[in-house]
């Protein structure tokens, strides 16, 4: 039984020991969490705080700025009304997506690519013709003009007389056959001068390239574009249009006979 007891004592002893210490450990920690509080709590009273005495300017925007800014009409931003497009500009849109798209496929192509470029090239050549008052017929068809120009001037012209030839076809409202009589007056004209060298089987275009004097150049093309128009494009010609190629045609002839 007393070794028992001893025993006991053996395994108390340590277990004292150690809830001592944790005892004491407690309160030292409390006592220095306490200093620690006092110390912190001293140097905040220390501190001093001033109050904030700067003076602040309340400003206001001005009423005569803001009734000027709304009256600028670069500042009214808003949107105005939209107007319903026409059956005309619906086309128009229609139109310009189909070019769109078509273009658009074919740049993606090496073909299409040619293709754009000979388009734009006949567009270029063209419009170079059209300004040097070049007739496209005479270069590529120039054979079939030829053979047109010797059915049409197969006449001498220096035996006909133009006057009454035009007076008679006018009365008749045989405005096309009136064209062409005023057309090869103003050959006969320009033979009669000295300024191109008359024979059935030239060109219109010819005769131009032939004139030397820019003004009667200008004026003989233009007679020479209401020959074609009426006499190789079966155009109708009305009297109103007859009227201005005779106006043409006595101007360009005062300038001839000067």
């Amino acid at each position: 039984m007393f070794k028992n007891i001893h025993n006991v004592r053996a395994c108390v002893a340590p277990m004292l020991f150690i809830v001592c210490f944790w005892v004491a450990s407690l309160s030292a920690n409390s006592l220095h969490l306490s200093t620690q509080s006092e110390s912190d709590s001293g140097k905040v009273s220390q501190y001093k705080f001033r109050a904030d005495t700067s003076h602040v300017i309340q400003k206001k925007f001005s009423s005569e700025q803001i009734k000027k800014l709304k009256a600028d009409p670069d500042l009214n931003y808003e949107t105005p009304a939209t107007v319903g497009e026409t059956l005309w500009d619906r086309f128009l849109q229609f139109i310009g997506d189909l070019l769109a798209s078509l273009f658009k496929n074919t740049t993606f192509t090496g073909a299409g690519k040619i293709v754009i470029w000979a388009v734009a090239l006949a567009v270029l050549v063209y419009i170079i013709m059209v300004l040097l008052r070049v007739n496209p017929l005479t270069l590529f068809l120039k054979g079939a003009d030829v053979a047109g120009a010797a059915e049409v001037f197969h006449e001498n012209i220096h035996e006909m007389d133009f006057e009454k030839l035009i007076q008679g076809a006018t009365a008749q409202k045989d405005f096309r056959t009136a064209t062409r009589f005023v057309f090869l007056y103003a050959l006969k004209i320009l033979s009669d001068h000295h300024m191109i060298d008359w024979s059935a089987g030239k060109t219109n275009y010819e005769y131009v390239n032939e004139i030397q004097r820019l003004d009667l150049k200008d004026g003989f093309a233009d007679l020479s574009t209401y020959f074609e128009y009426a006499w190789y494009g079966n155009f109708k010609v009305t009297p109103e249009i007859f009227d201005n190629m005779q106006s043409t045609f006595h101007s360009w002839r005062t300038k001839v006979e000067i």
